[in-house]
């Protein structure tokens, strides 16, 4: 008898718009751009919990956001890697010559950004490059501190 009552009990609450078609391909796109969650549920016009909520129980759209972020982080990586390490880049600048304003294309060459190769140095190699150096625990370290307490009675006050 439960059991046929659960059959035809309805679902509540609004229809979801979600569409697996249209929705996991614009999140890919969406946060494989650097969107953030807000930003492509207001793309969506949902809510962030709605987006939330879809990224719980939609494994489709989970891994569409998931490889959206993965890409994102790589194109980041790869920027953190030309600025840690210099690079050269074609510019257009604007030049007088002979009395003449001429666009000059060339390689112009951006020198390394100290505090890139920092950062990149302390996260791929933190035990090496770390300002502080991780504590090791030794037998001294590791004991407990032992505390004496005097019991002083009010008379010893003064």
């Amino acid at each position: 008898m439960k059991d046929e009552n659960k059959k035809k009990k309805k679902k509540r609450g609004r229809p979801t718009i979600y569409d697996p078609d249209y929705h996991d391909i614009k999140a890919f796109k969406l946060f494989s751009c650097g969107y953030n969650n807000a930003l492509v549920a207001v793309e969506f016009g949902v809510c962030p919990r709605t987006l939330d909520y879809w990224i719980a129980n939609h494994e489709s759209f989970k891994e569409s956001v998931l490889k959206g972020r993965e890409a994102e982080n790589a194109e980041d990586e790869l920027r953190l890697h030309k600025l840690a390490h210099g690079f050269y880049k074609k510019v257009q600048k604007p030049f007088i010559v002979k009395g003449e304003v001429q666009i000059v294309e060339y390689l112009e060459y951006f020198p390394p950004s100290f505090p890139s190769l920092r950062f990149k140095m302390v996260n791929k190699q933190p035990e090496k490059y770390r300002d502080k150096p991780q504590e090791i625990e030794t037998e001294e370290t590791s004991k407990p501190l032992a505390i004496n307490i005097k019991v002083v009675k009010n008379d010893d006050w003064f």
